[in-house]
């Protein structure tokens, strides 16, 4: 009977923790612009060409590209946990870093992530009058701490420029910041913080690289790589990057349905993927063999645009698409307990040690830094561990359970036996004793018994 139980209850439960639940955040028909004179512009979002997102623990950072001759934002925010389930965007940083074929302002922004010490890195794809770039804010105060110009040799290809996409970091205590960058080619571009160089990596399996990520943190070892336009999943090893190798070759991991735009690795190593012709975003535990598992599909989803998702450091998978039907932009969230490597403003260790001269008329310079703050433990909560924890616990409470009633059954069942056992034994007792048939026995043994001795006598004599 328990065990009966158990089987039922335990595979339940387990499924229930692994169900991925989203819930609605942020939707819009069309994105609304909160201006310094307090005038707001809309974008319609059927005119983006592609977005980029990335959540800290109090903003959502979303990168449009789009064309639009009223405003010129590419970059912007949002609170995440804004009061409004359609709040207006801010220009981020401010409207003054705004400007269109102003070199130093951001014209094109791609690929976004935040790293171990609360920066955001913001790739800028650049113009015709603009060359792409790298910049780096402090998110404290929103300031500009670093921006990276592309050497004209690392980002041309003959008379056309890379189009930038993806940027990952491997931030290590020996070999600092690296970022790995796909610019849609048969190579990528390696930048390293510490010296300010940048190079480009070719592929020798002469593979377009797309969406890109990395390994955990405290396992560093691979660059997991998604080809353009296809199924297939590679990865390179992460020490011949930091070696400064200029020719690397991809190691096949496995197929995926289709082929994949964004991909992010959580720090237990689940990597999370869309893929674009199943409108449908996707996971695979990387320490397994490759089996992708589907965590989120709609069907209205706009297929020309493509899905774009981040993780939080509170454990959540944050995934936003355009779609067909309205509300046209919605963002949504889901519980997964993977969390990206950013650290909650107070828990964050700071930037002590940089020090960042900038002004608006040079190109900013970075020194080396004379000590680089170690990542503290994350102490936030691990939810998904609690609940396979609450779900033992009930299983093993279930168990126990059932065996004690088991046993409670057992015990009834005994005394009832014994009881029936202890009256039969008690009836020929009574008999015994019963005055009718005490008178029959007595007369029945004493003549036997006087004979007996009679015998006895005779033959003595």
């Amino acid at each position: 009977m328990y065990s009966l139980v158990f089987l039922l209850v335990c595979p339940f439960a387990a499924s229930v923790a692994n169900a991925l639940e989203f819930t609605s955040v942020y939707e819009w028909n069309e994105f609304k612009f909160t201006l310094p004179d307090n005038s707001s512009k809309s974008l319609n979002p059927t005119k983006f060409e592609d977005s980029y997102l990335a959540v800290t623990c109090e903003k959502v950072f979303i990168a449009l590209h789009y064309e639009n001759k009223e405003i010129h934002c590419s970059l912007a925010w949002l609170p995440t946990d804004a009061t409004s389930t359609s709040p207006q965007l801010y220009p981020y940083p401010s409207c003054d870093l705004k400007g269109r074929d102003n070199c130093q302002t951001i014209q094109s922004a791609r690929g976004l992530t935040v790293d171990r010490v609360g920066r955001l890195w913001v790739l800028d794809n650049g113009n015709a009058k603009c060359p792409p770039k790298l910049l780096i804010f402090n998110l404290k105060n929103d300031s500009v701490e670093f921006i990276h110009e592309f050497p004209h040799d690392v980002v041309n290809n003959g008379s056309r420029s890379l189009q930038l996409h993806d940027l990952v970091l491997d931030e290590t205590e020996n070999a600092g910041s690296l970022a790995y960058i796909s610019v849609k080619d048969t190579h990528f571009l390696v930048f390293d913080l510490k010296r300010n160089r940048s190079w480009r990596v070719q592929i020798n399996n002469n593979i377009i690289i797309q969406a890109l990520a990395l390994s955990p943190l405290k396992n560093r070892t691979h660059l997991f790589v998604s080809q353009y336009i296809s199924k297939e999943l590679f990865y390179i090893s992460v020490s011949n990057l930091r070696a400064e190798e200029k020719n690397v070759t991809l190691t096949p991991v496995g197929n995926k349905t289709t082929f994949s735009n964004r991909m992010t690795m959580d720090d237990r190593g689940l990597l999370y993927f869309d893929l674009g012709l199943n409108l449908s975003v996707s996971v695979w535990n990387s320490s397994d063999s490759f089996f992708e598992k589907q965590v989120y599909q709609n069907e209205s989803i706009e297929k020309t645009e493509p899905i774009t998702f981040s993780l939080d450091n509170n454990g959540y998978l944050w995934v936003m698409a355009i779609y067909t039907n309205e509300p046209k932009i919605r963002i949504h969230k889901a519980e997964v307990s993977g969390k990206s490597s950013l650290q909650c403003e107070k828990e964050s260790p700071g930037h002590s040690g940089y020090s960042i001269f900038y002004d608006n008329t040079t190109t900013p310079y970075y020194p080396l830094p004379t000590s680089v703050a170690e990542p503290k433990e994350n102490t936030c909560s691990d939810k998904l561990g609690l609940n396979i924890l609450n779900i033992i616990l009930s299983c093993w409470n279930v168990f126990c359970l059932s065996s004690i009633a088991s046993q409670i059954v057992w015990f009834q069942k005994m005394k009832k036996t014994q009881d029936r056992l202890a009256k039969t034994n008690q009836e020929p007792a009574e008999t015994s004793i019963d005055d009718d048939e005490g008178e029959h026995i007595y007369e029945e043994i004493g003549p036997r018994s006087t004979s007996t001795r009679r015998r006895r006598a005779e033959s003595r004599v």
